[in-house]
């Protein structure tokens, strides 16, 4: 069972996760986080893409007639934080 009081940044999850070589799995074995971490990591990255199959619709945030969810917003939003 990995470590839980290993801190890896979220990048490092991400990059392994973007190369598409590694399993789930494999990464959190690798970097010695636990699954959980890793499904989130890989989660939030899908989100963050709008769904281009949906009709667009108006943002609640920035007022603008985007694919949801809106890809500015999401950006503000994380680099927000």
């Amino acid at each position: 069972m990995p470590l839980m009081s290993t801190v890896v940044p979220t990048c490092h999850i991400r990059e392994l996760l973007e190369t598409f070589e590694y399993t789930h799995h494999e990464v959190a074995q690798q970097l010695g986080v636990p699954l959980a971490e890793v499904k989130r990591v890989a989660t939030t990255v899908r989100n963050i893409f709008p769904d281009m199959t949906k009709k667009p619709q108006r943002c609640s945030q920035c007022g603008t007639k985007v694919y949801m969810p809106c890809l500015a917003c999401s950006l503000r939003n994380l680099t927000a934080r």
